[in-house]
């Protein structure tokens, strides 16, 4: 981790839950003297996600043990936990735009604490915002009005949920903060489809709007190459770096063969040890090269942008390592070059570090806790994501909570042992499991 660690005191796990507590118990609840209120099952799902129970079962199963059942208590105030059922039932009907605002409440207090700061990487102004999309549901049977739908050859629907994530990255750190995502889903009636394009349009608007003063960059493959989401982009004054390919953008390919003397380039050389039996060092070449001029990124669009790609090969041999190649709207120089190019890069960050980390790295995020008919399974998502970003922020701003990580050796070793030692030894707050984790362990 390169940034130093900011000293937050209202980042605290006691200051979140009474946010979410205050906030949730704020949103209208139609049910008449119920006996679980919102914020208690919005509380027990986070209180699930954050610990990583694999399932509600599973977690209403540890929560009948009286000292976890005390801890969680006094950890996250929830005092006696709903049905499975219930917390579906009720859990369907808070509306997914109000669980939104629990991301922006992180985000302003990373503001205040000036942490997000430490995040601006080109030309020290911008944030990076890797965009892309993924599927957290799949059935053949269960499904709701707002499903996609695919319809194979042989008859049989695939029914799904998808998201359109971003998150404010740096390439060179392990910890990201995540936006608030926007739903792909189907509404009743729907004669096309939702799609990750239209939500791409729609998340542009949304995160301009959440945060109005934030210079971001966004980050994204080739689909985003095209001139209706250049357009969209600039219109919400968002920058952009998208990959280009000759196969999306041919007219702009071919245009650029014959502006070759027109490009400036940048050469580094870089030793390269690899560690394979029989691979000696090499040198290798990184090769720089951009188009500063202004060129149409399709045939028949209007749109105009700026080109820039990056080879890596070695020296002697001639044999290509990596090629790729991005179009932007920011202006490039040899200052700023490599940035640019670890940018470009940088858009599988939003894969890596939380796709993969929340599909295979205990979150359980396509596990299917409940589908319901409303918002249920998107809901579930929210909160599980929300758990991953105040576990990131914990990352970001408690030195003995990154400690507790290095020495149990994983993230899954680390919630195991919190999932435990909850049972047995009394805690007043997670501070408290942290601290005696690294003097007992």
């Amino acid at each position: 981790l390169r940034f130093e660690m900011a000293k937050l005191k209202k980042l605290k796990i006691s200051s979140i839950v009474s946010y979410v507590r205050k906030y949730i118990s704020e949103i209208e609840d139609i049910r008449r003297e119920p006996k679980y209120k919102q914020e208690e099952i919005v509380l027990s799902v986070f209180a699930m996600m954050f610990l990583q129970e694999p399932s509600l079962l599973k977690f209403k199963e540890r929560f009948e043990i009286k000292q976890k059942k005390e801890n969680i208590e006094r950890i996250f105030g929830i005092k006696e936990l709903a049905s499975d059922n219930q917390i579906r039932n009720i859990l369907d009907k808070i509306p997914s735009e109000k669980l939104k605002e629990l991301y922006k409440e992180m985000f302003r207090r990373l503001q205040r604490s000036k942490i997000h700061e430490k995040f601006k990487y080109i030309d020290g102004n911008y944030y990076l915002v890797p965009i892309d999309g993924t599927e957290y549901f799949s059935s053949n049977e269960i499904h709701c009005n707002h499903c996609l739908e695919t319809k194979h050859s042989d008859g049989i629907i695939t029914y799904s949920h998808k998201v359109l994530q971003g998150a404010i990255v740096d390439p060179l750190s392990n910890y990201i903060i995540p936006f608030e995502p926007e739903e792909i889903r189907n509404e009743d009636g729907f004669i096309k489809q939702d799609c990750e394009i239209n939500a791409a349009k729609r998340y542009m608007k949304r995160i301009r709007e959440s945060h109005p003063k934030l210079k971001l960059v966004l980050l994204g493959d080739g689909l985003y190459s095209n001139g209706p989401i250049i357009e969209e982009a600039k219109k919400h004054k968002l920058s952009f770096i998208f990959v280009a390919t000759e196969t999306r953008n041919k007219s702009m390919f071919e245009f650029l063969k014959d502006e070759t003397e027109e490009f400036e380039e940048k050469i580094k050389e870089e030793q390269k040890t690899i560690k394979a039996k029989g691979h000696p060092k090499r040198t290798e070449v990184h090769h720089y090269r951009w188009y500063n001029k202004l060129v149409s990124i399709s045939e028949n669009s209007n749109q105009l942008v700026k080109f820039f790609e990056f080879t890596i090969y070695d020296k002697d041999t001639k044999k290509e390592f990596f090629h790729n190649t991005w179009v932007t709207d920011l202006n490039i120089t040899k200052d700023n070059i490599e940035r640019l190019v670890n940018s470009g890069r940088g858009r599988w960050k939003i894969e890596n570090n939380q796709f993969l980390t929340t599909k295979k790295g205990g979150y359980e995020l396509e596990h299917n806790y409940g589908h319901g008919s409303e918002n249920l399974s998107f809901n579930f998502y929210l909160l599980n994501v929300f758990a991953f970003l105040v576990h990131q922020v914990l990352h970001l701003t408690y030195d003995n909570f990154n400690k507790m990580k290095k020495k149990s050796g994983t993230f899954s070793e680390m919630y195991d042992f919190i999932r435990q030692i909850i049972k047995v030894i009394k805690f007043n707050s997670f501070e408290d499991i942290v601290e005696f984790f690294l003097n007992t362990c």
